[in-house]
């Protein structure tokens, strides 16, 4: 039984050749295809087409080889130079295979690939002189900031971690906040350029290396730097979830800890649309630890505890920040209840911060920084970096 493949290979000279071919080979040519949407397209409407490219593939993104693989078809990519490889596997293609002058040879590869399960890292190397990979590692740990609707202190508990984090070990701070951004603002970031947007494009492009991720970042400190998000709500459909997992992935290979600083959307939904909650769902999705923000107020922990199961169900560890109002510890109890009833321990330290200390230094555009004049009672700001770390 042959093979159904759709050839999209422009810039590769034996084209011709490979397709007069390819029936020798078991290999059935279903389709020619001259951009990514004519290969979307194809793959669409034939189960189980395999998507045979070159990087030259016009509009080819790494949002593009997803939409494929959710499609059933797996994406073999042909390098014809050593910069070609890179950026395959940068897209994310399940196998690469390397161009040579011998149509039949190359032939052999592609069928050889075809049969094969094995699939690329999907990585983003840094490009130097040599072109050579730099492969994505698990060196670091991510560590989001979430808090349900309202204004619990979400931004300032990921800037105090944060900060507190870059003290020893190097850290990025990252907003992905859809709904209200503040991070620049809050750092005394006056730019309208959002360095997230601009890494998750070089992650769709593959060529989201640690230099290109690294220039799109403020650096606030020796070890600390910060990935501003969109300037306004309205920008949010410009972030997409796909995008902003290849970024942290990224983060996570070259920084010791990442922070997130989220929005407090969590259900999808079913509609399958882009929406500020699979931003908000994929950052927990990759996260190694989820910081939630409660504010020890009746409304703003009934607000907490309405969303504590949907974020229980995502099986990640949990550990909650008091950050303000006056029923700390009867807000304690209540959480304590609600985590042995939904099966998980949740521990909880107490961040209470000087808001009036707090807001001069956010207006002298200061970094905030966890200084003991910040603290008003409770755990330090190194007690809860303890707990996430």
């Amino acid at each position: 039984m042959s093979v159904m493949i759709a050839l999209a290979v422009p810039g590769l000279g034996c084209e011709s050749q490979l397709i007069s071919s390819a029936n020798s080979r078991g290999l059935d040519v279903r389709r020619r295809c001259v951009d990514a949407a004519d290969l979307l397209g194809a793959c669409l409407s034939v189960a189980g087409l395999i998507a045979v490219i070159t990087s030259d593939l016009p509009r080819v993104s790494a949002e593009v080889i997803d939409r494929l693989r959710a499609c059933g078809s797996r994406v073999i990519g042909i390098s014809v130079t050593p910069g070609d490889r890179v950026r395959l596997e940068g897209l994310g293609v399940d196998s690469i295979v390397d161009a040579v002058d011998d149509p039949q040879q190359l032939l052999s590869s592609i069928v050889g690939a075809c049969q094969s399960e094995s699939r690329s890292s999907g990585v983003w190397p840094l490009q130097s002189e040599s072109a050579e990979p730099n492969p994505v590692s698990d060196k670091g740990r991510l560590i989001a900031v979430w808090g349900p609707p309202g204004a619990p202190g979400r931004t300032t508990t990921a800037l105090v971690l944060a900060q507190c984090l870059s003290e020893h070990a190097l850290t990025a701070i990252i907003d992905a906040d859809t709904a209200a951004p503040s991070l620049a603002l809050q750092l005394g970031l006056a730019d309208d350029l959002s360095g997230l947007i601009v890494a998750c494009r070089h992650a769709d492009a593959g060529s989201l290396s640690s230099r290109a991720l690294r220039s799109t970042m403020s650096q606030m400190g020796e070890k600390y730097f910060a990935l501003t998000g969109i300037t306004h709500a309205r920008r949010a459909a410009e972030l997409r979830a796909t995008s902003l997992t290849r970024v942290l992935e990224r983060v996570r290979s070259d920084f010791d800890y990442g922070v997130i600083d989220l929005g407090f959307a969590l259900d999808t939904g079913t509609s399958g649309v882009p929406s500020r909650a699979s931003v908000t769902e994929a950052a927990i999705a990759a996260a190694d630890v989820v910081v939630a923000v409660c504010q020890a107020e009746p409304l703003g922990v009934a607000r907490f505890l309405a969303d504590l199961p949907e974020l229980v169900s995502h099986e990640v560890s949990i550990v909650c920040v008091i950050t303000g109002g006056s029923q700390r510890d009867q807000s304690k109890a209540l959480i304590r209840e609600a985590a042995t009833k939904l099966g998980v321990s949740i521990p909880i330290a107490d961040l209470a911060l000087d808001q009036h200390v707090l807001s001069r230094a956010l207006r002298n555009g200061l970094s905030v920084r966890p200084r003991r004049q910040l603290m008003r009672r409770g755990d330090s700001p190194a007690r809860l970096a303890e707990l996430v770390a």
